[in-house]
């Protein structure tokens, strides 16, 4: 009989893993007008992990290692989301073993939720805000009055300088709209003393579409205003390959950049090991160059899509 539908039957806690098993549901199955996804919202908990009555297939997944899983408690009834929550409390501290986030609401909101536990605790913040284009084929609000944007936007920057390290940094991203109200909002904020480089981000190899029936210089680049919290935030030196012809290096580059604070003592950092953890793996010498404030290597987000279609 032809599939017409897979569901969710068990999610089950067995140790250091998640275990699912699944129920088909068949076209031509007469049982089947009755069974709908609400029969399958109802989770339990079982001592033993059953396979009776399942449907298997080596396309599904059918156990999760719980470091690498994803939970979106929505889906839960309050029953098992707390039985859920009690368990895995029960093996570490949900403090230290959340190590993330997804908050969907207004930012200032996440950013008064958020405030208790990593107060002076970031690294960095890179923030990509809207830029106020006045466009209306974003999914979000991008046409403010230049009072309301610069309203909205210093609340937030207020708050999260309280969220940085003492030798942290702050990216601010915006483009010729209103990078200048974002300068003129970060030397307020995080003090003029503080500011650390301009970067200008050309987003586009090539110029090319759209962009070029403007009778004026072509808009290629976007702008990211690099602040610390003190005047000497933490900064690890980057480095690109220079005159370089060892194509292995190069291919275990990829879009990665050397780190170290000399020639002599770079190193890369990759994920291994299912891309759980990252390593250092250091690096012989090889010709290189410091990264400037003109950013050509990395492509803008619209750019690298039109790329992979």
């Amino acid at each position: 009989m032809p599939l017409q539908n897979v569901y969710v039957k068990d999610v089950i806690l067995d140790d250091n893993d998640i275990k699912i098993t699944y129920n088909k549901i068949d076209k031509d199955n007469e049982n089947s007008s009755n069974s709908k996804l609400s029969d399958f919202k109802e989770f339990e908990i079982n001592d033993n992990f059953k396979k009776d009555n399942t449907y298997e297939s080596d396309k599904l997944i059918d156990k999760i290692d719980l470091d690498s899983i994803y939970i979106d408690t929505q889906f839960f009834n309050e029953e098992f989301k707390y039985k859920l929550l009690e368990l895995v409390s029960n093996k570490v501290n949900l403090d230290d073993f959340i190590n993330g986030y997804m908050i969907k609401s207004d930012n200032i909101h996440a950013l008064n939720l958020l405030y208790n536990k990593y107060h002076d605790k970031i690294d960095l913040i890179y923030i990509d805000p809207p830029f106020n284009t006045k466009d209306s084929g974003f999914l979000y609000l991008d046409e403010y009055l230049d009072s309301s944007w610069l309203s909205m936007m210093y609340d937030r920057i207020f708050l999260s300088k309280y969220f940085l390290k003492n030798e942290g940094s702050m990216y601010l991203h915006l483009d010729h709209n209103a990078y200048f109200y974002g300068r003129i909002l970060m030397n307020l904020i995080y003090s003029k003393d503080n500011f650390q480089r301009e970067i200008t981000w050309n987003t586009s190899r090539v110029i090319s579409g759209f962009k070029t029936r403007a009778d004026n210089w072509i808009r290629q680049h976007d702008t990211i205003l690099y602040y610390g919290k003190t005047s000497k935030p933490k900064f690890r030196k980057l480095w690109n390959l220079y005159k370089e012809d060892d194509k292995n290096i190069k291919s275990i580059l990829g879009w990665l950049d050397f780190i170290g604070d000399e020639k002599n003592e770079l190193y890369l950092e990759k994920y291994e090991n299912d891309n759980k953890y990252i390593s250092n793996i250091k690096c012989d010498n090889y010709n290189v160059m410091r990264i400037g404030d003109v950013w050509n290597d990395v492509l803008s987000l619209i750019y690298t899509q039109l790329m992979t279609r």
